[in-house]
């Protein structure tokens, strides 16, 4: 067994049940803090509905029930949390097969890409030794010192990617039932979107590491082929088309993190509808429109229409507080010169 395979193999031995243990460890350990919030959560808007402090009508009521009862079925439920993270992963790995299939590969996932860079590792360093054995023996040693290290940053940048992405999606299903619940309010969904987020993110990995890594095989493998016997290689030029492999290796592997996060970063969307209503909020409130106008005299003004009503109600308050200074400030000096004279 190669050294990224046993990386990998390692890691998915121990993150096999950790996403369950985690999962209950946490729920089992705030159940009783989210009973009490989801008991509060009712309570106010039982007696909101009753005295409209805040107005809200039947159907916010209705999505307030489907929300509740969503986080009662997947906040605390492994199994139907787990069905539909499933079924999310399962699709990205069955797209990630597809783009390996394109290429003329034939499996997926990490141990498969893990042994196929294990055994371009082990072709690379068998060009190596048979060109190292043709020079003489101090450029033969430098250029095996040389090659040890660069095969061996290859390795352990392809075996950190392979299990990052596992390592971090199996804390973000563990962290599901306390981020879950964190979407019953305002004041604490942020961190639920962006739980979400980033879980997508991750789960985006294996798609961007079949297109890249499978890509990388292919290009080596090809050009293993077409350089030829290494046996008769008897100058250094003939190590330039490895050492070129090498980085080109080490370049996909290094962009990869950074293609997920070019990709995944567009796809906040279960934030955009926050975004779009905040916006909106504030332009309202700039405005002053007299639907702000009646809900500002009951105080339910959203918080994108109080920033925007108060922005253009500030330089009047601004000047009436001035000038009310300013008389204050000539009145004191009036006075002081009653008492001098």
């Amino acid at each position: 067994m190669g050294v990224v395979s046993w990386m990998v193999g390692t890691a998915d031995g121990f993150l096999a049940d950790a996403a369950e243990s985690q999962f209950g460890a946490v729920a089992s350990n705030t159940g009783t803090i989210v009973l009490l919030m989801v008991t509060l959560s009712v309570i106010g808007v039982c007696i909101n509905m009753a005295f409209q402090f805040r107005s809200m009508d039947g159907a916010s009521f209705f999505w307030y029930l489907i929300k509740l009862t969503l986080i009662g079925l997947f906040a605390f439920n492994w199994a139907n949390f787990n069905a539909v993270a499933n079924a999310v992963i399962g699709g990205l790995d069955y797209v990630a097969g597809a783009l390996i299939s394109s290429v003329g590969g034939g499996g997926a996932g990490a141990s498969y890409f893990a042994a196929e860079f294990d055994d371009l590792i082990n072709e690379f360093s068998q060009y190596l030794n048979a060109i190292g054995s043709n020079l003489n023996w101090m450029t033969g040693a430098i250029l095996g010192g040389i090659g040890l290290v660069m095969l061996s940053l290859l390795g352990f940048m392809t075996g950190i990617v392979l299990i990052f992405a596992k390592m971090m999606l199996t804390l973000m299903l563990g962290l599901a039932p306390i981020m879950i619940a964190l979407s019953l309010f305002d004041a604490t969904k942020d961190f639920f979107h962006r739980w979400i987020s980033t879980t997508i993110s991750y789960a985006f990995y294996p798609i961007v590491i079949a297109a890249m890594f499978s890509t990388v095989v292919g290009m080596a493998n090809s050009l293993l082929a077409q350089i030829g016997d290494p046996n008769s290689a008897t100058n250094i030029g003939s190590l330039v088309p490895f050492f070129v492999m090498v980085f080109l290796a080490k370049g996909f592997v290094a962009a990869t993190p950074l293609i997920v996060r070019g990709i995944s970063g567009n796809l906040m969307v279960a934030a955009a509808p926050a975004i779009v209503n905040g916006s909106a909020g504030l332009l309202r409130g700039l405005v002053n429109t007299s639907g702000v106008q009646g809900r500002a005299r009951i105080g339910a003004l959203t918080t994108g229409e109080a920033i925007g009503r108060g922005a253009v109600q500030t330089p009047a308050t601004v000047r009436s507080a001035a000038a009310t200074a300013s008389a204050q400030v000539a009145r004191i000096a009036e006075r002081a010169k009653r008492l001098g004279s």
